[in-house]
């Protein structure tokens, strides 16, 4: 992005400023081509300034789903990634970061995730077919800059409850099937 060019945040206001693009770069952020920045995690003011959540679920066996079928199955955005892992697959409303799935109640530093109701069945079909068609997978709602605390190799259900609940697990990755821990 050039310094000079319009950006439009996510919340839709527009900034033109030399001071944005600085800022951004110092914190650690860095463009990623699509038109949003992507962290690098390289700032702890960042970390605790910048207010992001990142979900992502990466498939056990890459490239038996891809990401405009996961988005026609949960209603959702759905962008590929190569992190946290090869073939990971972004979800959110409108293709930025994945703050537009959680409610304004939600609070970074709790134990769970409070996610918009409206959103929960279309994530569980999403990993539904993640489960059935690419073996399993790795699931993660992560803050921005923060490392999953907790790994467990758990069954489909119980991932799928804890989604269709809204008990969706802070800092913490979901293993399922033939996904390999990370």
């Amino acid at each position: 992005m050039n310094a000079l060019t319009p950006a439009t945040t996510n919340a839709g206001k527009q900034i033109t400023s030399i001071t944005t693009v600085a800022v951004a770069t110092v914190l650690g952020f860095a463009s990623d081509g699509s038109g949003f920045g992507r962290f690098t995690g390289r700032n702890a003011i960042a970390q605790n300034s910048i207010m992001c959540l990142e979900l992502y679920a990466v498939p056990a066996t890459e490239g038996q789903v891809g990401a405009e079928r996961l988005a026609r199955v949960s209603g959702l955005r759905v962008r590929k990634y190569h992190s946290p892992g090869a073939g990971a697959f972004h979800f959110s409303r409108d293709g930025g970061c994945s703050c537009s799935l959680m409610t304004d109640a939600a609070d970074w530093k709790a134990p769970v995730w409070t996610l918009a109701p409206d959103v929960l069945a279309g994530l569980a079909a999403a990993l539904q077919l993640l489960h059935e068609e690419a073996g399993g997978f790795t699931f993660q709602a992560t803050w921005i800059g923060d490392t999953p605390e907790g790994r467990e190799r758990v069954a489909l259900r119980d991932v799928l409850n804890d989604v269709r609940e809204n008990r969706v697990k802070n800092k913490f990755v979901y293993v399922v099937g033939k996904a390999r821990l990370p």
